[in-house]
């Protein structure tokens, strides 16, 4: 009796890890890839070992969609100043820590009240191009009004 007493919470805390961090089977997983973030021709999808993700809940989106290929860093870079505009982004920063990276950051206000940003990273590794999108989601902020001048009159102290 005592040993089934030690064994219960075990087995509790082995169902607790398997629902908090459920396994997910990649053949079993689809990955979304969203209409506004186009994709080079010679570029694929990342699935195995759900290096890729992405979930769209009404207006919240939320992806990490990492693709492999062979085309050229500077193709890429290309494709991605031409096209990402087309669909409603405005690049905000760039940065180039090496001659083999270059990171971006675009913002898309395309919805009302929501703020779209993302993060486009394109690696060089010798014979191998990846490219990345991290798309994440948040409220615009709106701009606060201006007090007018009588207001601030008001509470002055004399």
């Amino acid at each position: 009796m005592r040993a089934a007493l030690l064994v219960l919470p075990f087995l509790a805390a082995c169902q607790l890890e398997q629902s908090v961090n459920p396994v997910v089977d990649p053949a079993n997983s689809a990955v979304e890839q969203f209409e506004d973030l186009p994709v080079p021709r010679n570029m694929r999808l990342v699935t195995s070992a759900n290096q890729s993700r992405s979930l769209e809940r009404g207006k919240y989106r939320t992806a990490q969609l990492d693709y492999v290929g062979s085309s050229r860093l500077s193709t890429l870079e290309g494709f991605l100043r031409e096209r990402l505009p087309e669909h409603g982004w405005q690049l905000v920063q760039e940065e180039r820590p090496t001659r083999e990276r270059l990171m971006q950051r675009w913002i898309s206000l395309a919805q009302p009240g929501v703020q779209y940003l993302l993060v486009t990273v394109l690696a060089d590794k010798g014979n191998r191009r990846s490219m990345r999108y991290e798309l994440r989601t948040r409220r615009a902020v709106k701009a606060m009004p201006k007090a007018s001048s009588g207001a601030n009159a008001s509470t002055q102290r004399k």
